[in-house]
């Protein structure tokens, strides 16, 4: 596990300098979300810094589309939701990831590829999950569209 953190961390530094990185704010919480373009690293990467912890999330690009906004339950409480999917007819449009922003940990995980999880996650939250409205997807860094959404997609060609 340590490896993986110390292999997530130099790998998101090296790619600072180039257009794979999008830095943003949820709150008080910072988020850095990286997209390899490289295939021995075959990750989206989100490094979540709350005061006090840095949690790194790996994305692997077999499903190569990432969206990615800023989330409040119910109550007001702050999540980074993410729908992480793949393009093919037989993958469901809706398979999140949630991550607790006051606890940086990750409270479901985007596992369900081709069946989704969209029940899962607005029990969670206590509401209805809008749906994403990423239109345009970046294979580099990406600007938040008119909803605050970031939408990326590998450049990686695994196949």
């Amino acid at each position: 596990m340590i490896a993986l953190i110390f292999f997530l961390s130099a790998t998101t530094t090296v790619a600072m300098a180039d257009d794979t990185v999008t830095k943003f704010k949820c709150g008080n919480t910072s988020v850095i979300l990286y997209n390899s373009n490289v295939v021995e690293s075959p990750f989206f990467v989100l490094t979540v810094e709350i005061p006090g912890t840095t949690n790194f999330y790996a994305f692997p690009v077999t499903n190569e589309f990432l969206e990615v906004r800023c989330e409040k339950n119910k109550k007001g409480k702050d999540f980074l939701l993410v729908n992480h999917f793949c393009g093919g007819r037989i993958c469901s449009e809706s398979n999140y990831s949630l991550i607790d922003l006051s606890t940086n940990k990750e409270v479901l995980k985007a596992s369900e590829s081709y069946r989704g999880n969209s029940v899962k996650v607005e029990s969670i939250l206590g509401k209805p999950i809008i749906p994403f409205s990423c239109k345009k997807f970046s294979k580099g860094s990406s600007t938040p569209n008119d909803k605050g959404e970031f939408c990326i997609v590998s450049p990686i060609e695994l196949y």
